[in-house]
């Protein structure tokens, strides 16, 4: 049995790590949950699942379902809560909210262009610039 819990010690905080990744992965829609389970699974199995007892390898499958809905509803709350605050900086302000969030990227002036294709308030904000000058 040494390696049923040699498994578990070695494997569980780098399965835990990649679960809470792809979690976040679906809570932001670029990724769907069989995809992240199977992900999880992958890196289970190359550290040698498949040679758990049979009870230990389906325990483990259950674990990683169950963490990754866990970090998942998580990552999800935290998310929504995170885009509450930026409709709200954007409506009270948008011209702060996309010159600042410009403003802190490689290339602010492209950046500023490319938050006006979808602000129209920043566009008009822009070109009323761009007027001026």
């Amino acid at each position: 049995m040494a390696f049923v819990e040699d498994f578990w010690a070695t494997t569980r905080p780098k399965l835990y790590a990649a679960a809470k990744t792809q979690a976040f992965l679906v809570a932001v829609g670029t990724d769907e949950f069989e995809d992240a389970f199977e992900a999880v699974c992958v890196i289970a199995r190359t550290a040698g699942a498949g040679l758990l007892p049979a009870e230990r390898y389906e325990g483990l499958m259950e674990w990683i379902r169950d963490t990754i809905w866990r970090e998942f509803t998580s990552a999800e709350a935290h998310i929504s809560v995170l885009q509450d605050r930026i409709d709200a900086a954007v409506t009270a302000d948008p011209v702060r909210y996309y010159d600042g969030l410009a403003s802190r990227t490689s290339d602010p002036d492209r950046m500023r262009w490319a938050f006006a294709a979808f602000s129209p308030e920043y566009r008009a904000y822009l070109l009323a610039g761009r007027d001026a000058g």
